[in-house]
């Protein structure tokens, strides 16, 4: 079956190259044809050489026919023989459907097949080993993908954008997911990632709303800012032992998130990492963490106790505000000072445990607005646990057990 489309490749010349004839000459390896072209294109041989093509097509791609490149020639290519295609460009086709790349390519430039509203089926050839940024991005009716291990690398956004794409598999071989690899696949559900990756970057499954459940491999060390922001249905995460840092936002927005846990290795957990979580209920902060940024449980309202371990010597500003059914809290003695508005709006905390008798509250009452008397029992009273009857308010009267 043959089909038509209108595109661009890229070849690099090769002195093995076999070019089948040319329509103002016939040429028979790579180093003719470079004197072919250099007739027209001065130089051509030193660079690769773009051709933009009408072409005609065999379903495999293995033959291409009809090529009429830049300087109004024919050539007529074989990928059967022993032709290098470093690069294939259909970018913005509405009209290609399906496309297996051939054996002998080798790499998938950024942007190659952005935009083809139509494509549903991709079969990556066993010589790729680069897909480049952008590469499937808003490819809006592919289905599935899978990488094979001969691929190394992945570009950022490479299949951002592919609102039906409903699962990945991602070969060993791949080391790092790009920002923004899988962003704002809406219906991705299923993923299956390498043994071989070592980190996941920025915004790479951000937005990400049918994933429910992801397996992190155990080779993982870093998880990018936003990786997973507002995967709305994402019930579990397990973070691999190594990881060091939950970088901000991480993990903000997932409001069905139920369940996570964090290794000892973490020792950080960044600005509004977890904000958002409205499903979460509890959560184990390991012993090696020594900062909470600003805002990283902010608005987890269905999480009702906390346990900061003495490690932690940071907590940033509204940490925890907005959590409003937070009816515990234990403060370890490595927190010298707590910001402003940390506890802001937990109208149902009942419970909370000192330390430290020194701990300050910046900001005075501000620090634990709506939280009664507390600041000042605890001024008297040092370490322990206070408690008192919700809701909590500014006329809340607590005491020292």
């Amino acid at each position: 079956m043959k089909k038509r489309l209108v595109g661009m490749l890229v070849l690099v010349l090769a002195l093995s190259m076999s070019v089948i004839g040319c329509r103002s000459g016939s040429v028979d390896d790579a180093k003719s044809l470079a004197k072919f072209l250099a007739k027209s294109a001065p130089n051509t041989a030193d660079r690769p050489y773009t051709i933009r093509f009408e072409l005609e097509y065999d379903t495999d791609m293995s033959k291409i026919k009809s090529i009429i490149d830049d300087f109004g020639r024919y050539v007529n290519l074989d990928f059967s023989k022993s032709i290098e295609l470093t690069s294939i460009e259909f970018s913005g086709s509405e009209t290609i459907t399906g496309i297996t790349i051939p054996r002998n390519v080798t790499s998938i430039d950024s942007g190659a097949f952005a935009g083809c509203t139509s494509l549903t089926r991709v079969t990556i050839g066993s010589g790729v080993t680069y897909i480049g940024s952008r590469a499937f991005q808003g490819c809006t009716s592919l289905t599935s993908i899978t990488i094979p291990n001969n691929v190394t690398d992945i570009g950022a956004g490479a299949f951002a954008g592919c609102t039906s794409l409903t699962s990945v598999n991602i070969g060993n071989n791949v080391t790092y997911i790009e920002d923004g690899t899988f962003a704002n696949c809406t219906s991705l559900a299923s993923v299956n990632i390498g043994s071989g990756v070592t980190s996941i970057g920025a915004e790479a499954f951000r937005s990400c709303t049918s994933l429910t459940s992801i397996i992190i491999p155990n080779n993982v060390t870093a998880i990018g800012g936003a990786a997973f922001y507002e995967c709305t249905s994402l019930t579990s995460i397990i973070i691999p032992d190594g990881v060091t840092s939950i970088r901000q936002n991480a993990f903000a927005g997932c409001t069905s998130l139920t369940s996570v846990t964090i290794p000892n290795s973490v020792t950080s957990i960044g600005q509004n990492a977890f904000a958002g979580c409205t499903s979460l209920t509890s959560i184990t902060i390991p012993d090696n963490v020594t900062s909470i940024g600003g805002t990283a449980f902010y608005e987890c309202t269905s999480l009702t106790g906390i346990i900061i371990p003495d490690s932690v010597t940071t907590i940033g500003d509204r940490t925890f505000a907005e959590c409003t059914s937070l009816a515990s809290i234990t403060i370890g003695s490595g927190i010298t000072t707590i910001r402003q508005n940390t506890f802001e709006n937990c109208i149902s905390l009942e419970s909370v445990t000192f330390r430290r008798a020194d701990t300050a509250i910046a900001g005075g009452a501000a620090a634990v607005r709506l939280l009664g008397d507390l600041q000042a029992k605890y001024n008297e009273g040092g370490i322990g646990t206070y408690t008192t009857m919700a809701p909590v308010n500014p006329s809340s009267v607590w005491t020292k057990q």
